[in-house]
């Protein structure tokens, strides 16, 4: 009884390494349903949604960056977006992908735009491999469960031990597609400033005493 439970045990976790390794369908996309008596398996199908996982980096040089951080805050709220970091010097922002053109276009009206880079990275097949794996895993463990009945004690140490590493590698698959979800289901924007000094009056003398004491640069400013 033992060997045979072994053996049983061995063969589940063979067949579902198989499946994990040879993968299934893409879950992006329900599996298709084949017809009664059709030889036929369902043929694997590319996914309906493209995800992309999408980061923006920009260097703007601008007057005041606290003034031009708070601007940039309440305007990527406005979008549906926040702040996930500021710094005296950056600010980088989660934002809905479909509102990232507007918000690029109005965070660089508040300067001057130094730098400006846009990369985009595919995880879609990501997901589908990982949830195909998903897929995989939680089968093996829903079949192992129902070998607890029937079995000694030492086949049900040994189901328990393959049954917490099973687990233990179904969290980690879902670790890494919340990670992939949050990554295609916002854009990153990342804004490092550049303080813009203005141009310093260089005080000489003048003949004009009127002139030794006036503030030119406030002056100015006012002009």
């Amino acid at each position: 009884m033992k060997a045979t439970w072994a053996m049983a045990l061995g063969c589940v976790l063979t067949f579902g390494a198989f499946r994990a390794t040879a993968g299934d369908p893409p879950p992006l996309i329900p599996p298709a349903a084949t017809e009664a008596g059709s030889p036929e398996s369902p043929r694997e199908e590319a996914p309906a949604t493209r995800l992309d996982a999408i980061r923006v980096a920009m260097v703007i040089k601008v007057l005041n960056p606290d003034a031009t951080q708070g601007s940039i805050r309440k305007a990527a709220e406005g979008m549906g977006g926040y702040a996930t970091m500021i710094t005296n010097t950056s600010i980088v922002l989660k934002l809905p992908p479909d509102r990232l053109t507007q918000a690029i276009e109005e965070f660089g009206a508040l300067g001057i735009v130094i730098e400006k880079s846009i990369s985009r990275t595919d995880v879609t097949r990501d997901v589908a491999n990982l949830e195909g794996s998903l897929r995989s895993k939680m089968d093996i463990l829903a079949k192992l469960r129902t070998f607890f009945d029937n079995t000694d004690l030492s086949s049900t140490l040994q189901i328990e031990q393959s049954m917490n590493q099973l687990v233990s590698e179904i969290e980690s698959i879902k670790g890494a597609l919340r990670l992939l979800r949050d990554q295609s289901g916002w854009a990153v924007v990342d804004i490092s400033f550049q303080f813009r000094e203005r141009d310093k009056v260089l005080y000489v003398s003048s003949p004009f005493d009127w002139l030794n004491t006036a503030n030119l640069d406030r002056f100015l400013e006012e002009f």
